[in-house]
């Protein structure tokens, strides 16, 4: 149907070459029903359509009476009108309606692709389209059809590009405008519409302008996914059964096995760019009612992007904890990591992060479950070490599975290994209590540190390095606590320190009871100080080991109250401007981790610098302030875990009087107990009972959890301190995935040459030879650091290579997980800070992902790096045994 566009188009390129006409005649076929004029150069122009030579001489008499141009439309030829008639009329003819015309205006063209000149259908509807907005001139003066096809399709189809790919189709075809506009071409312009985007896009492109087609219309999206599982080509029963139930999306243009996997990959591409967000959601509702409608739920598992599927992976960890739990081999072990990598792999877990980190904490413990019990620990440094090294990560893990998980088969389990955990942590409670009652009563921390040693064994030291100093108190920050919250302190960029000579303590211990009336006294104060009756601010600031610096440069301590501005967010102005003066020292107590202790609510916390603002800023001060941060808390805490309620004396964890300890209590006496009823308290070893009502957590008691705090020192790396470095804290086995051994015999390995001989270098020969016939049974590790195009690529990069043993490591670490592992734990294998692991990463990939291939992957969503082996022997041309 012709339209006022194409009117004007044909008109404007008649203009250009009969710049005085008045009167325009266009041979069309079909019957007007447009406006009476239309606008063409600024000037209304009469629409006039007649098929009577008469009624058309009249049109052109009016037209030169009233001074306003007439369009003639009518189906009459040349030769069916007079000679005067066809001589008042511009290029004294009736003109057929030409596609080359209006393919010249509306590009400026002076030469026209032979391939355009009948597609009238295209250059009507690219009329149509440059209504809104005109398309440039082309180049050189000449429209070639690569360019009307891709006006064709941004203008008219709506493609956000010219030269669509297969997952910009699937995204196009979401829209259900787009569908509109593909329903409204005609049969030609549908067959060249599917041939052009078979161009960019590939055949696959045609699954989904028949999805759109079809009169059940669906997710084009959704029925990608769920096509690369059907269409697979090792194809079940099931699926066969399946694909036939296809055909009513697809039509007569069912996708083949290579098209689904096509399809499938591009649909994954367009969901991937929504997530985490909302956009995928409902292409992802259709993906779990086509496995419902085709009748295979069981296949769901199956798929990355199902949220069932997730579910159902969820479920499959359930049981592989549960076996792992009541028989903890290393194949029931093997069987648990399998299951976690699953979840791993899905998707939709990065929108599930506490859940998923939640099953990994539960994976990790049960791992430690497996390890045989150590026997007893003698003397209280060992067992205050032991917690520190291990026992600070079992409680960081089973603390996350206190409040369980929404699939009941995972709580129960969760249940399990908690109550398993929590007996043998009972069993180290007792034995970590009995040696700190036995240590107290004749004044002996058998060389620990207690709270009253940190400011002269660590403040002290650094002020008299002429470091300025920021000295942090978390009130009930426990080392379980701190193990969570130190990865987001490193990512920051500030290092956890120790001194060359390996003398620092990177625990202390709280006073007796572990409460903050009297363990902050002896933290702010030492010993003397703690049982006088200065105030804190006073205690801290006439501290012995501080004595040189007094008066005007007297240590100067915030306190809860004066951290804050009143009525505003953030620091105090008076934190700020102490931070930025000279004053050596500079003391916070910040009391986050306490408050949340004395409320109810049941809530599951995560732990990290954005939990707690205020830490934040004080260290992204420090930073700024060029100040050393010394980091620790008056004592630790413990959570809330179904105790029994005890007969006391309204305090939570202690209590004062003659009656005798219980089963679940020491008596303590000496000099680092308060000076309450004469240096004598009863308290709580155990976990399981407390004296008040509950709340989240407690201290005051004597477990490893109240009574072992961080003493740690911090500082970004070009202001590390003369003699201190960054401090080397390895996480346990257990934690970064290592199994126990297999108790199947393992068939011996082949011999392995001298590595470290293969990499000296020889006179004659380059740093590494290249693999010889006699050589391809080396492990491939070593076969690729042996290639000359890994020795040329590693030496390109440079600098900003990671060494050789490094990258040894890392490849062996990945080998030997499977080809995957999570950051931290490729951090720990490597002895790296998770920090550095950014740009390790970085360097990493440069090296191996030659020509842009992902040798090295990191998933942001699961934060794991992947190494794809097989993808690494094809790029380094390495031996595939």
């Amino acid at each position: 149907m012709l339209t006022p566009q194409q009117i004007r188009a044909h008109v404007e390129a008649l203009y250009d070459k009969c710049p005085e006409a008045s009167a325009f005649a266009l041979k069309v076929t079909s019957q007007w029903t447009g406006p009476d004029s239309v606008n063409i150069r600024g000037r209304a122009h009469r629409i006039f359509a007649s098929d009577s030579e008469l009624a058309l001489r009249e049109a052109v008499v009016e037209a030169d009476r009233s001074q306003v141009p007439v369009v003639l439309l009518t189906a009459r030829e040349d030769n069916e009108l007079g000679e005067d008639l066809r001589a008042r009329l511009a290029r004294r003819r009736v003109l057929p309606l030409s596609s080359s015309e209006m393919f010249r205006h509306l590009f400026r063209a002076k030469d026209i692709d032979p391939r355009l000149r009948n597609q009238l259908w295209l250059a009507e509807l690219l009329v149509e389209a440059a209504a809104t907005e005109a398309y440039p001139p082309v180049p050189g003066g000449r429209l070639d059809e690569d360019t009307a096809i891709e006006a064709f399709l941004r203008r008219v189809m709506g493609f956000p590009s010219g030269r669509p790919d297969l997952a910009q189709v699937l995204e196009w075809s979401r829209d259900p405008a787009h569908a509109a506009r593909l329903r409204a071409l005609g049969p030609l312009a549908m067959a060249r519409f599917e041939s052009w985007l078979g161009r960019t896009a590939g055949s696959a492109a045609s699954g989904v302008i028949a999805v759109m087609n079809s009169a059940q219309p669906v997710s084009a999206v959704a029925l990608g996914l769920i096509s690369g599982i059907v269409f697979r080509r090792d194809v079940p029963s099931a699926l066969a059964t399946a694909q036939g139930r296809l055909e009513q999306f697809y039509g007569s243009r069912v996708p083949s096995a290579a098209e689904a996997s096509q399809l499938a990959t591009a649909a994954a591409n367009v969901v991937d760019r929504q997530l985490p967000g909302d956009g995928a959601r409902h292409d992802l509702e259709t993906l779990d009612q086509l496995f419902h409608q085709l009748r295979i739920e069981s296949f769901q598992v199956e798929s990355h992007y199902s949220p069932t599927g997730l579910e159902r992976r969820f479920e499959a960890l359930a049981q592989s904890l549960e076996r792992g739990v009541q028989q903890p081999d290393h194949d029931s072990l093997a069987a648990l990591d399998s299951a976690f990598g699953s979840i791993e792999e899905h998707r939709l877990v990065g929108m599930q992060a506490e859940r998923r980190q939640r099953a990994l904490m539960a994976v990790r413990l049960c791992r430690w479950l497996a390890l045989p019990v150590p026997g007893s620990f003698e003397g209280l440094a060992r067992l205050a070490e032991d917690y520190c090294r291990v026992g600070s990560f079992v409680d960081w893990a089973r603390h996350a599975l206190h409040h369980g998980d929404s699939c009941p088969a995972l709580s129960r389990v969760y249940g399990d290994i908690v109550r398993r955990v929590g007996l043998q942590r009972e069993h180290q409670n007792r034995a970590f209590a009995t040696a700190l009652a036995s240590n107290t009563a004749v004044d002996s921390l058998q060389g620990l540190a207690g709270v009253e040693d940190v400011i002269p064994s660590v403040v002290a030291p650094l002020l008299a390095q002429q470091e300025r100093v920021l000295f942090i108190v978390v009130d009930g920050l426990s080392l379980a606590v701190f193990r969570e919250l130190m990865p987001s302190i490193q990512q920051s960029g500030l290092s956890a320190l120790e001194p060359q000579s390996g003398n620092h303590a990177a625990i202390g211990m709280a006073g007796i009871p572990s409460v903050t009336e009297w363990t902050r006294r002896l933290l702010l104060g030492g010993l003397d100080g703690a049982i006088g009756s200065q105030g804190e601010k006073l205690l801290f600031a006439n501290h012995p080991a501080l004595s040189d610096y007094r008066g005007a440069r007297s240590p100067v301590l915030f306190l809860k109250g004066d951290v804050t501005q009143a009525g505003d967010v953030g620091l105090s102005n008076e934190v700020r401007s102490a931070l930025e003066g000279e004053l050596p020292l500079v003391g916070i107590v910040l009391n986050a981790v306490d408050d949340h202790l004395l409320k109810g609510e049941q809530l599951s916390v995560s732990w990290s610098l954005e939990r707690i603002p205020l830490l934040q800023q004080l260290l992204t001060m420090a930073g700024f302030t060029d100040r050393v941060v010394v980091l620790t808390a008056d004592h630790g805490h413990m959570l809330e875990s179904e105790s029994t309620l005890l007969k006391g004396d309204g305090r939570d964890r202690f209590r004062l009087g003659d009656a005798p300890p219980c089963d679940l209590e020491l008596e303590l006496r000496g000099r680092r107990v308060a000076p309450l009823s004469q240096g004598r308290c009863i308290a709580l070893w155990s976990e399981r009972a407390i004296y008040t009502q509950r709340k989240n957590g407690y201290h005051g008691g004597i477990s490893p959890q109240e009574m072992l705090v961080p003493v740690v020192v911090l500082a970004r790396d070009l202001s590390i301190p003369a003699g201190w470095v960054p401090a080397s804290d390895p996480v346990p086995d257990w934690w970064t995935g290592s199994l126990p051994p297999a108790a199947t015999p393992v068939a011996p390995s082949l011999p392995r040459p001298n590595r470290a001989k293969a990499r000296e270098p020889q006179p004659d020969l380059p740093l590494f030879q290249t693999p010889t016939a006699a050589t391809t049974c080396q492990p491939w590790h070593t076969q690729l650091l042996a290639s000359a195009l890994f020795q040329e690529q590693h030496t390109r990069i440079g600098r900003g290579a990671p060494s050789i043993e490094l990258i040894r490591q890392t490849l062996v670490a990945l080998d030997e997980r499977g080809g995957a592992l999570l950051v931290e734990a490729l951090a720990g294998r490597i002895g790296m800070p998770v920090f550095r692991m950014g740009g390790f990463l970085a360097g990493l990939r440069r090296v191996l992902n030659l020509e842009g291939y992902a040798v090295i992957s990191v998933d942001e969503a699961s934060n794991t790096v992947r190494l794809n082996v097989d993808l690494l022997k094809t790029q380094f041309d390495l031996s595939k045994s």
